[in-house]
């Protein structure tokens, strides 16, 4: 298909990659470290539309260094061959490198043939490459669900998009072939849908409620993993983006211009103060400058304080039209200088001083005498009793400073203006 043409293997990539690994290799037997360096992720797989960064995994002998600190090791060897690295902090340590313009990160972590000997989810990365490889028929097929899901705003499974991984998408064209059969089949999908393309469960729900943790067995989205039968691989999917990825794929089929469904619209503050003004709603927003630390970490913190402030907004009685929040993984590095903003279109500016707080029903004595005792003066309205409450926050202004001054919300920045 057109679409994804430009998103072409590039040979000075392959030659790249390849030599590193070589390089890698040697140098890990020189300091007779056993462990080899193995391509992972996409590029792996070829099934990436850009390439930021290059996974390599440095995979150690699980007999030998089962009980060792693989991330030390590593970092020591790192040290013997490079200058500038970073150490990134994760489940384990791993190592940052910026080698001809190219960023690469070392992943340290133990060679296993089954989910059973892994210490670690990062284990187990290389039988998702392998998996995948031996399995796979169209590479092109995922290219296009990935750019699908991207420009939908549906890609990526870290926690403050909670979307499909590059993982799963290649798992669903395993089992639907094509783009188009995906489609037509995700249309169908009712609110909860279980894919077990290894039949690991012979349909067995209970079995698999057993087996998978309750979270992973709540998910909107089942999709056993080929490789290790006790995980849900689509597990980072919220029920919120799987109704849109049905939603999305219902409106596709029924639409006559596909090209409008692959155009990748970056955020823009201009396009939301046209909405504002186009709904007739208040814009109310802050700008922050992210803190430095893993993409996920920090742009979980942002999501947070998001749902922070929006909070704030509905417990004061502010009703919101329309929210959001953007942000970019360049944005947790650490010489970031570029803002990002978190928004709000609200229906209004001011509030009355005054407001109802309700109580329990007339008929419901007990109830009511307590709530009596405690306001003394209190009103009806239907079978309802209630007293009038003044408003701490009764305009934007205030609310603001309300949500600047918070602690919480404000820890999870550099800075909110």
């Amino acid at each position: 298909m057109n679409l994804i043409n430009k998103y072409k293997t590039k040979k000075s990539d392959i030659d790249f990659v390849n030599n590193l690994l070589i390089n890698l290799n040697n140098n890990l037997k020189n300091q007779n470290i056993d462990a080899d360096a193995f391509l992972g992720g996409s590029f792996a797989k070829k099934t990436y539309l850009e390439i930021k960064d290059f996974d390599i995994f440095i995979r150690f002998n699980s007999k030998k260094y089962k009980t060792e600190n693989i991330s030390i090791i590593l970092i020591n060897f790192v040290k013997n061959y490079y200058k500038n690295y970073t150490i990134l902090h994760g489940s384990r340590d791993y190592i940052q490198l910026i080698i001809n313009k190219k960023l690469v990160e070392l992943v340290p972590i133990l060679k296993v043939n089954s989910y059973k000997d892994a210490k670690n989810i990062t284990d187990m990365s290389p039988l998702h490459v392998k998996y995948v490889n031996d399995n796979l028929k169209n590479i092109d097929e995922v290219k296009l669900l990935k750019l699908f899901l991207k420009c939908n705003k549906l890609y990526g499974a870290e926690s403050y998009i909670g979307g499909f991984s590059g993982y799963i998408c290649e798992l669903l064209i395993i089992k639907y072939k094509t783009f188009a059969n995906l489609i037509k089949n995700v249309a169908l999908w009712d609110e909860k849908t279980i894919i077990d393309i290894m039949n690991y469960y012979k349909n067995n729900l209970k079995l698999m409620q057993n087996k998978l943790t309750q979270s992973k067995f709540n998910s909107p989205l089942i999709f056993i993993d080929p490789v290790q039968d006790i995980r849900n691989a689509s597990n980072a999917l919220s029920k919120e983006n799987y109704n849109k990825f049905i939603f999305l794929c219902n409106n596709y089929l029924n639409s006559k211009t596909k090209k409008e469904f692959f155009i990748l619209n970056e955020f823009k503050f201009s396009n939301i103060e046209k909405l504002a003004k186009k709904s007739k709603t208040h814009l109310f927003y802050f700008k922050y400058l992210a803190k430095k630390g893993l993409e996920d970490v920090i742009g979980g913190k942002v999501k947070k304080a998001y749902n922070n402030i929006k909070k704030i907004i509905v417990n004061n009685d502010f009703t919101i039209f329309e929210s959001g929040f953007n942000f970019n993984k360049n944005w947790s590095e650490k010489n970031n200088k570029e803002l990002g903003y978190i928004y709000f279109l609200l229906n209004e500016t001011e509030l009355p001083l005054l407001k109802k707080h309700f109580g329990p029903k007339l008929f419901v004595k007990e109830a009511v005498e307590s709530f009596k005792k405690k306001y003394n003066t209190v009103n009806i309205e239907n079978d309802l009793i209630f007293v009038y409450k003044k408003r701490i926050i009764t305009n934007l202004k205030q609310l603001k400073k309300t949500i600047l001054i918070d602690k919480i919300i404000k820890n999870n920045f550099k800075k909110l203006i």
